[in-house]
């Protein structure tokens, strides 16, 4: 064979695996729903708790950066006094916030600890971002080496709060969608339990009319019989 000649060896396409759908006994379909339920907690858990300890030195790199704040002067004494009483005043205010808001993150093994997380770190961001917000000024005019360092570390703080916000969002909606399909088993059963006493109903209403006209036709034959007998002739 000739380099580049010859007929090429036609692949073979992948063949598309068709799902299969299975057929669940609805006896099964409880001890499914709750075994989901405990998969699904267990990854919430094992992310919420990823997300806790990618976000907990960031907290305390904003610790940090408070402490080394509140030992710079930020040069006030070369400004003027009026300014100076502003500067000192926004960064005491932000100071404070971070010492007394920003806390350590509770640790994560539970469903109950992940919502606590969740609330912690939503109460830090509020605090540390309303008093950045009205301290703007003064952190980018007056301690500009800080605001790079607050303003990265935040965001990647409100992202990871996001992250850990839907997560949870998305545990509550599997188990109230867990909880409708439980709610539709009890229902079923319910009708199953009213389907059986109905058709017992019938079987008894049905048996009851079988004996009442076996009774009738007892009744008949005993009023042909005495109409027949030489005394009723007689009479």
């Amino acid at each position: 064979m000739v380099f580049g000649w010859g007929k090429k060896k036609q692949e073979e396409k992948p063949k598309e695996e068709i799902p299969q759908t299975k057929d669940v006994s609805l006896d099964d379909v409880e001890n499914i729903v709750s075994d989901l339920d405990k998969l699904r907690e267990s990854q919430t858990v094992s992310e919420v708790k990823h997300l806790r300890n990618s976000t907990a030195p960031l907290i305390d790199d904003l610790i940090k950066v408070g402490n080394v704040l509140e030992k710079d002067t930020l040069n006030v004494d070369d400004i003027d006094k009026h300014l100076a009483i502003i500067v000192v005043r926004g960064k005491k205010q932000v100071i404070d916030v971070i010492k007394k808001g920003v806390v350590s993150l509770p640790e994560v093994s539970s469903i109950e600890d992940a919502k606590k997380l969740d609330n912690s770190l939503n109460q830090i961001l509020k605090k540390v971002g309303d008093v950045l917000g009205r301290q703007t000024r003064v952190i980018h005019i007056f301690a500009k080496k800080y605001a790079t360092q607050l303003k990265d570390n935040l965001e990647v703080m409100n992202q990871n709060h996001s992250n850990i916000h839907d997560i949870l969002q998305n545990f509550e909606n599997t188990q109230s969608t867990s909880g409708e399909i439980l709610d539709a088993l009890k229902k079923i059963e319910s009708l199953k339990s009213t389907k059986i006493e109905k058709t017992q109903k019938i079987v008894d209403t049905n048996n009851e009319l079988e004996s009442t006209k076996e009774h009738l036709t007892t009744i008949e034959k005993s009023i042909y019989e005495i109409k027949s007998s030489d005394e009723y002739r007689k009479y």
